[in-house]
């Protein structure tokens, strides 16, 4: 099983992969500078995973637009593949956060239901 776990400033990044599929889990502020580089390791290593990706926000207290637009990212990567993200411990916060910003009908659990209907 291949593993990424990495500390950039205010955000950890915890990422497994293997057969069955990859586990994500971002703790902490998902954005600033770290953002960036956080995504191009996230991308480098989410290029390998042919499985679905379940993303944990347990732990997440804020999401900034760097950190929704590699959210995003990750999400389209995934989906050219046929695969996708499913969202699980997402706080109340950030739900109203994705639901304020419009990107509600975007995110999605892997079975196709919205996280209107996960909470």
């Amino acid at each position: 099983m291949a593993a990424l776990d990495v500390i950039l400033g205010n955000t950890h990044c915890l990422l497994k992969a293997g057969e069955r599929g990859a586990f994500l889990r971002i703790a902490g502020f998902w954005g600033g500078e770290n953002s960036v580089k956080l995504g191009r390791m996230l991308s480098k290593a989410m290029a390998g995973i042919q499985n679905e990706l379940t993303l944990s926000l347990e732990g997440c207290h804020g999401i900034d637009p760097q950190g929704l637009s590699i959210l995003l990212r990750l999400q389209e990567q995934l989906e050219t593949r046929g695969k996708g993200i499913e969202l699980v411990k997402v706080p109340a916060k950030l739900l109203a956060l994705f639901d304020g910003t419009g990107l509600m009908p975007h995110l999605q659990t892997a079975s196709g239901s919205t996280l209107l209907e996960v909470r």
